[in-house]
Formats: C-alpha cells, sequence, structure tokens
C-alpha cells in the first residue's frame, strides 16, 4: 500500500466528490483478483461505472509521492500488474511528474500520465450530450454497376462470369467476384470513403468510380480460353450505408476524453453473426480532436473478440469536435 499523502487523500476526496453516485463507485484501495492467477491485487483507487449498454467500466489509478519523476520502471511495472486485472482504462499519478521515457512508454501502452496537480486539476464531466445528436456509425456495402477491364495485348472479350486467378497461388473466382474483393481493397476505402466525405448532405446511397491496379500479379481467361495479364480495372459501383445513433458515455482525465458504446452489429457478415460490438473513442487536445477509435467484435465461435481501427469523419464546415 502506497503512502498516504495529503495529495493522495485530496485526489480521492475529489474522485469521490465529482464521480461517485448515479451508478459510480470510487473505492481506495480495491482488490481486484487478477485474471491469471486468480489472486487478488491492490488498485490504488477504482473508479467503477456501467456506461449505455451494460458495458462495465474499471478505471484504475495508481499513485507516487515519491521526490523524483516516476520512472520508465514504474510505468512498466504497472503495465504488467494491470495487464491481467480487469481495468478498463490505467491512470498514473505522479506527485513529482515523469520522465520522458516514461512518459513515451505509457503513451505507447495507452496509460494516461497526470501530476497531482493535473488531476486536481481535471474537468471530470460528461462531455457527449450535444455530440449524442449528431454521431453515427456506418457499414458501406457495395455492388458492381460496370466496369472494364485492361489487359496486355491489347482489347479484351470477357463477361462478369469470366475466371480470374492470382499468378502466384492459383486461386480462382469470377471476375464479379474479383471486383467484389477488390471494392473492399483496404488501400481503396480513403479514396472511396473521402468521395462520401465531399458529398453534399452524405447520402446513404450514391455510385462512384476507381481505377485500381492488381496488388499482385493476376490473369483473366478471354472468352476464347486464353490467359492475360491484368494491367488495370475501371469499376462503377453503388455503394449504400446502414449507420445507427452512437449514443457514448464519456468521462474526462486532464486533457483526454475517453468515450464507450454499445451498438448492434451492422458490419455482421454471411455467417450469420451478430451481438454488438463495442466503440472506444480516445480523444486529446483542448479542441477534443479524436486520435484514436476502435470497434471490438464479438467472438465468433471459439475465437477471440476481433479489434478494428475506426475512421471517423469530420463534418464539412463543422467546428472541431463534430463527427459522423
Amino acid at each position: 500500500m502506497p503512502r498516504r499523502t495529503n495529495e493522495f487523500q485530496q485526489l480521492v476526496v475529489l474522485l469521490q466528490n465529482q464521480l461517485a453516485g448515479d451508478g459510480v463507485t470510487v473505492t481506495e484501495s480495491k482488490m481486484l483478483v487478477d485474471m491469471q492467477t486468480q489472486t487478488p491485487t491492490e488498485v490504488d483507487v477504482c473508479v467503477e461505472m456501467t456506461v449505455q449498454g451494460g458495458i462495465p467500466v474499471c478505471l484504475g489509478f495508481e499513485c507516487t509521492a515519491e521526490a523524483r519523476p516516476a520512472t520508465v520502471e514504474w510505468v512498466r511495472e504497472i503495465a504488467g500488474k494491470h495487464s491481467s486485472l480487469p481495468v478498463t482504462k490505467t491512470i498514473l499519478v505522479s506527485k513529482s511528474g515523469f520522465t520522458p521515457e516514461a512518459k513515451k512508454s505509457a503513451e505507447a501502452k495507452s496509460i494516461v500520465t497526470l501530476t497531482f496537480e493535473e488531476a486536481a486539476a481535471a474537468e471530470w464531466r460528461t462531455l457527449v450530450t450535444s455530440l449524442n445528436e449528431r454521431l453515427r456509425i456506418g457499414s458501406f456495402t457495395f455492388e458492381p454497376r460496370s466496369g472494364s477491364v485492361t489487359a496486355d495485348g491489347g482489347p479484351l472479350s470477357v463477361s462478369e462470369a469470366s475466371l480470374v486467378r492470382r499468378v502466384s497461388s492459383g486461386q480462382e473466382m469470377t471476375l464479379r467476384d474479383y471486383v467484389l474483393r477488390t471494392l473492399h481493397r483496404r488501400d481503396l476505402w480513403p479514396q472511396v470513403f473521402g468521395d462520401w466525405v465531399k458529398r453534399e448532405n452524405r447520402p446513404d446511397s450514391f455510385e462512384f468510380n476507381v481505377t485500381v491496379n492488381p496488388n499482385e500479379p493476376t490473369q483473366i481467361q478471354e472468352n476464347g480460353g486464353s490467359w492475360r495479364d491484368v494491367q488495370q480495372v475501371d469499376i462503377r459501383a453503388a455503394a449504400s450505408m446502414n449507420s445507427v445513433p452512437l449514443q457514448l458515455t464519456e468521462a474526462r482525465f486532464g486533457d483526454v476524453n475517453i468515450a464507450y458504446a454499445k451498438v448492434p452489429n451492422i458490419f455482421k457478415g454471411n455467417d450469420g453473426s451478430a451481438g454488438h460490438v463495442i466503440v472506444s473513442l480516445l480523444a486529446e487536445g483542448e479542441s477534443a480532436m479524436i486520435e484514436k477509435a476502435s470497434l471490438l467484435f464479438p467472438p465468433r465461435g471459439q475465437n477471440a473478440a476481433e479489434v478494428h481501427d475506426m475512421t471517423i469523419a469530420s463534418q464539412p464546415g463543422a467546428p472541431p469536435g463534430e463527427r459522423s
């Protein structure tokens, strides 16, 4: 158990006064069960709550009142300790601040670092009342409308049922299936998404054009049976968006905002998986610009849950902090 300095006690009182109640519990010297060893492990302060959708959130505070700045070794020690505890977010509070190496290590591990003064000055409040009227999470689906293939050796005679194969693996598919897979290539997403962002009112359905080159040697079979090397594919496709409101619950720690929401799994595939996905956002800076976002998908069968990065789009002409 750490020395209970005046600063530490003031922090505990601050958290209790500003957060306790309305389903939020602040506990000093909370004993949490290590998920690997099943042994009780002490955390200096725990702030526990349940956010929208029944998602449990546990904020774990570890504090030090040493006269010297907290070291990278201390950060690594706490990171290792919390890695097997049911802690959603780790916040380190040091009376004397942190060494540059310690702050860099904490940032890499998504750990918040604060001095006692910064923690005392933090505005622990809900910031998403207005944002919840604007935020939505959406999933695009694509349908090819028309297109053409350019291959070596001049004009090409093909149909959407023509076979396409990857030279390295020999994998074959129809031209239609190849186009559908191409439309979901990660490197094309910024182009398609950027086109949608620029459109007025951001419609739920629109058409777009893309020109792509194969990302690996690819051949297409002509109607006569010969194989030709694909050089370029021009596609016109229709896009439709399925979206749901993103009702966030958010807390502020110093200059960092953390928000959580649980939404229906509008990204479910053809395997029948449904359930919900958990959205988490991390924002930093006075303008509340969202820096990081991720989606936690439900596990499929015996597989682990999937985590994916998420793109946040600014509304055209909107001030910082307004997102779609």
